[in-house]
């Protein structure tokens, strides 16, 4: 019995192409550099449903020298000293063995290979597990380094679910399962996930990030059955799971972006995931510095600031790498600019008053979006103008200076909408709106900035425009317009049919914003 549930474990991916084994496919034998592999590009593409074979077959690869291993001495993930080589393995995958997958993981981790998801190809169930633990590495008399190093396209599907037993084969009509069969798989299937823990939780010496964080396996486990996936389809969940992109449109920058930066790796060390209803900047009071003005004394600057391998004989941060320097209530960030081949950007960040030391992580231009944008809003776009999906704060100075902020825009669908409404107003069980492309708001009640929870999200409901106002169809169809859209305080008047009417001063809203919310 025990060994059936294992194969049916192991099967239990529909979709996948094909039970007898991923074939593994050698396109060079030479490692490449890691310019290329951020690009997406690979050596090894495997292609099929995984068995637990494809970890033996690159093992073999190896000692037969028909793949050559890397060569690399010194880790540098943002490459100022030249750019290291290693190998990748592109993967397109339905699923198919999940404890086959956590086999080719470890392979993957022990003979430092990176993992790409290519333009519109699938990577999902133990495929996705397998792609986590791509890796940089590097070799030496102390036995190298290693760091994760995943590469997927904003167009490519990857997605995660619990371990998943097809019990189907093992139906027969008017006869119940065999005794004991649903307990042995409920332990198989805890086994598996502690097997995924053991493989791939925990940070590598030299990493910036978890091999496979929290966040993402609680995401895992938390979807259930063989057709359903947690996908990672946007900024936040690649930037949690420290996952690199392709495909992305050219990023316009300003210091908009740099405080971004700062608050999306401080709240992605931190393990946060962000809600698309939270502004894109939880903090307050952010300046930015520039190369010509003064860092802040207050925030460090470690001495090694590009180094990632600790060898005494690592070179020194070249000073003319300095950038910006972001400070705000809650964060301190120190950004360095590369004009190599590897990541755009070192980050050197804190948060106040949290137990979080200073880190560093390498950035793109990519995180300095709101962390809250999908793949979709992206994908078939060229370019990306500074601003584009900015969340506006035109009512106080807190996060954007009132007197050179936007206007804000009239009502128009794709927009989130959010004001300070009185929480003593029953009529008014919402503080938060969006405007879908579909005809249909959706509403939601906010709670307090440091509050570790959102209210309860309404159902949607019909809204239309019409002569500068948005009316939305609730219980008692109420009105909205806005006033002052250019001044310091602009406010939406709230109407409804009782004559009742309301000033709700704005909190923030974001306009283009073209996102599916379901």
């Amino acid at each position: 019995m025990r060994k059936l549930l294992i194969l049916l474990l192991a099967l239990a991916a529909p979709g996948a192409p094909g039970v007898w084994g991923a074939e593994i496919e050698i396109l060079d034998p030479r490692p490449i550099g890691f310019d290329r592999i951020a690009a997406g590009d690979c050596t090894l593409r495997l292609k099929g449903s995984i068995t637990g074979a494809e970890a033996a077959q690159i093992t073999r690869a190896i000692e037969e020298e028909r793949l050559i291993p890397i060569r690399s001495t010194d880790l540098y993930i943002n490459f100022p000293n030249g750019v290291p080589v290693g190998h990748a393995l592109c993967l397109e995958s339905g699923g198919g063995s999940l404890p086959g997958g956590i086999a080719l993981a470890r392979t993957l981790i022990e003979n430092a290979i990176a993992t790409v998801v290519e333009p519109g190809k699938d990577c999902l169930s133990a495929c996705a597990v397998a792609f986590m633990a791509g890796t940089m590495g590097s070799s030496n008399s102390d036995g190298g380094s290693r760091i994760p190093y995943r590469v997927m396209d904003i167009t490519a599907r990857l997605g995660f679910h619990a371990p998943y037993v097809d019990f189907s084969p093992l139906m027969k009509p008017g006869k119940p399962l065999p005794p004991g069969v649903l307990d042995e798989a409920f332990r198989s299937a805890l086994e598996t996930t502690a097997l995924i823990a053991e493989t791939l939780q925990g940070q590598d010496l030299f990493a910036p990030t978890e091999r496979f964080p929290r966040a993402l396996l609680l995401a895992m486990l938390g979807t259930y059955g063989a057709d359903r996936f947690s996908f990672v389809d946007t900024l936040d969940e690649a930037g949690l799971y420290d996952i690199k992109l392709t495909g992305l449109p050219g990023i316009g920058l300003d210091d908009g972006s740099w405080t971004r930066l700062c608050a999306n790796l401080t709240g992605w060390a931190a393990g946060r995931r962000t809600s698309v209803w939270d502004p894109d900047l939880p903090s307050w009071a952010y300046q930015v510095i520039g190369p010509d003005g003064e860092p802040d004394p207050e925030t460090p600057l470690p001495e090694m600031l590009l180094r990632q391998d600790w060898a005494e004989d690592a070179p020194e941060p070249d000073p003319a790498a300095f950038f910006r320097q972001v400070t705000s209530r809650h964060e301190h960030c120190t950004i360095y600019a590369h004009p190599g081949a590897g990541d755009d950007y070192s980050v050197y960040f804190r948060a106040n008053g949290e137990q979080l030391q200073t880190a560093f992580r390498s950035a793109d231009p990519w995180q300095t979006l709101p962390a809250a944008t999908p793949f979709s809003a992206l994908i078939g776009r060229t370019e990306m103008p500074a601003g584009t999906l900015r969340t506006l704060y035109p009512r106080d100075g807190s996060h954007a200076d009132p007197a050179t902020a936007p206007p804000l825009p009239p009502f128009a669908p794709g927009q989130l909408w959010a004001f300070y409404g009185p929480s003593e107003d029953e009529s008014l069980p919402f503080d938060l709106i969006h405007l879908g492309a579909d005809g249909r708001a959706r509403l939601a009640r906010s709670l307090p900035p440091d509050a570790s929870e959102r209210g309860a999200e309404l159902p949607p409901v019909p809204y239309r425009l019409t002569e500068g106002a948005l009316c939305l169809e609730t219980g008692s169809p109420l009105c909205l317009t806005l006033e002052n859209p250019g001044g310091r305080e602009p406010v939406l008047r709230r109407s409804d049919r009782a004559g009742d009417v309301a000033a709700l001063p704005v909190l923030y809203m974001r306009a283009d914003l073209d996102i599916d919310l379901q």
